[in-house]
């Protein structure tokens, strides 16, 4: 073990914080698997050993959006062939069907369009809450909020007041990409800063709201633009205490309209999940999303500090798991099987609701 390995270490034994110089020195270490081996000692402190499977449905309602980040080529422009706008029914029928099969978690996604009207969130919100009152309603990416916001001329705060009181349990983690303004002027420069992101999330804390935290990575950004980021997370954990899980989530240049250089193999996910864990003690959950891994990186990551596993059923995507086999997509029997031969106990878990005993214990 390394000087720096034995530093790490240390800390983690005493809870002390690493510097934004030791974060970067373990983006640089080599030693791929002691750095799984403290990511290990983190999660086992906060996650008891566990792993949670968590399935959810992601819906799009649009895919309409003015931003046309560079790394998103499933965006339409308004008025562009193949745009669309679901009607609220047309999302009902969508969670009715993923509930027959038993579904209990939903995604709500969609671009930043120039027609987001509050009205129509506040009545798909309210309709999905009262037909179906037990579900976990996930929704509306700080971006599209602000986006939300600003078409109705009203401060997020009263936006995020309003939809918490027509259903929504919690944000989506999705658009902090990267925080460092020069590379977000080149992936998403009409987005909401990260500036803005942060402070989304801060209002959505204050309401009680709890939720999680994401990175893009694989692009064009070094280890000094990664640390600076998980240091605004950390910050804003150490604020309000109301991140439950971290998510970084690699960049895929093949479905893009960017060509942001090599693609992003297994060592470079196993590495961003380690350091990930240990850099952000005080999130209590790390999560992978099987779709974005693949099987068998999701087996390794287990012991690479996450304790979270999700499946995304897409909307255009088969919902009973036999289909999903059968067109090798991930699903929840095979991934069972995974997690049961990496050694780890399987609990059900919903998507945002789960504080660490450590960070419960403290609240």
């Amino acid at each position: 073990m390394t000087e720096l390995l034995y530093a790490v270490k240390d800390c983690i034994a005493g809870g002390r914080p690493l510097t934004v110089a030791e974060g970067e020195e373990l983006y640089a270490c080599t030693d791929l698997l002691e750095l799984g081996r403290l990511a290990e000692s983190v999660r086992h402190r906060l996650a008891d050993g566990n792993c949670t499977l968590i399935r959810t449905r992601r819906i799009r309602y649009s895919n309409v959006c003015r931003n046309q980040c560079s790394y998103c080529a499933k965006a339409k422009r308004p008025g562009e062939e193949g745009a669309y706008q679901r009607t609220v029914e047309e999302v009902v029928d969508l969670v009715d069907e993923a509930i027959s099969l038993g579904f209990t978690q939903f995604q709500l996604a969609g671009g930043s369009s120039p027609s987001d009207e509050l009205d129509y969130f506040l009545e798909m919100l309210s309709t999905l809450r009262a037909r179906f009152p037990k579900i976990h309603l996930q929704g509306f990416a700080p971006a599209q909020l602000v986006n939300i916001a600003n078409a109705a001329r009203l401060p997020s705060t009263e936006v995020l007041a309003q939809l918490r009181e027509a259903g929504l349990d919690s944000l989506l983690e999705d658009g902090a990409d990267i925080f460092d303004p020069a590379i977000r002027r080149v992936l998403c420069r009409t987005k909401a800063t990260g500036g803005q992101w942060l402070q989304v999330m801060r209002e959505a804390h204050g309401m009680g709201m709890l939720g999680g935290a994401s990175m893009l990575y694989g692009h064009y950004e070094g280890r000094e633009e990664k640390i600076e980021h998980l240091c605004h997370l950390r910050d804003l954990q150490d604020e309000t205490g109301r991140f439950t899980f971290y998510a970084p989530r690699t960049f895929r240049a093949e479905n893009s309209l960017a060509n942001a250089g090599a693609l992003v193999g297994g060592v470079e996910d196993l590495r961003e999940f380690a350091v990930g864990r240990i850099f952000l003690s005080t999130f209590p959950h790390l999560r992978c999303y099987a779709n974005d891994l693949g099987m068998k990186t999701t087996q390794i990551a287990l012991n690479f500090g996450v304790d979270t596993v999700v499946v995304v059923t897409h909307d255009h995507e088969p919902l009973k798991d036999e289909d999903r086999a059968e067109a090798g997509l991930p699903n929840l029997p095979q991934l069972r099987e995974l997690v049961e031969r990496a050694g780890l106990e399987i609990r059900e878990g919903t998507l945002d609701q789960r504080l660490s005993p450590v960070a419960s214990s403290g609240s």
